[in-house]
């Protein structure tokens, strides 16, 4: 699977990330804050910490990219009404 631009650089950001602060997993998350003007807020931490990244918008479909091409794994996953809570590990780690 071709993998675009950004998505082997969230994939190195991760890598770099993970190995950095000595844990073996990440987390993405998803919560909706209830109100417009805000919707759907995404983002990804590592060991409690949210990681900055250059877009957030496509977090979900990027990381189920990843995982397609076998660089990530799925963990764990919990859902709540207006939560997503998804662990992943690197595959080659």
């Amino acid at each position: 699977m071709q993998l675009s631009k950004y998505q082997n650089e969230l994939y190195s950001q991760l890598k770099i990330a993970i190995k950095s602060r000595k844990v073996s997993k990440f987390v993405y998350r998803s919560e909706w804050l209830g109100y417009f003007p805000f919707g759907q807020y995404h983002w990804i931490e590592i060991d409690g910490d949210e990681i900055q990244l250059q877009q957030t918008d496509s977090i979900y479909v990027d990381l189920q990219a990843l995982e397609k091409a076998m660089l990530i794994e799925k963990v764990s996953e919990t859902e709540t009404e207006d939560n997503i809570y998804i662990a992943f590990a690197i595959a080659d780690e």
